[in-house]
């Protein structure tokens, strides 16, 4: 509906495979997900693809969401939240938002 393109997985490994074949703008990502936590996907999606920001989004960890230096939203949010959260991210200057444990 806002014009985007989603690529959707549970599953990190799909994420990292798909950020191999595709431009991937934006990473939207769970700080507690099963196998690996968001933090450490976003590392790992930015180590194949710097350009590629992300947004961190958690319910209950918002410390470590926090911690991890990247941008979140806190849950529960409306559609409208995630919009205007979503593009305000993209029209960040790249470096604001990267890990600043990332070389």
């Amino acid at each position: 509906m806002r014009g985007y393109t989603v690529l959707d997985t549970g599953d990190p490994q799909v994420a990292l495979d798909l950020t191999k074949k595709h431009a991937i703008h934006l990473l939207l990502a769970d700080v507690v997900m099963p196998l690996m936590t968001g933090p450490e996907l976003a590392r790992r999606v930015q180590a194949l693809s710097p350009q590629t920001k992300v947004l961190l989004m958690s319910g209950s960890t918002v410390s470590d969401a926090t911690a991890s230096g990247y941008p979140f939203i806190a849950k529960p949010f409306t559609p409208d939240e995630l919009a205007r959260k979503v593009r305000e991210v993209i029209d960040a200057r790249h470096e604001a938002s990267r890990s600043p444990d990332l070389p």
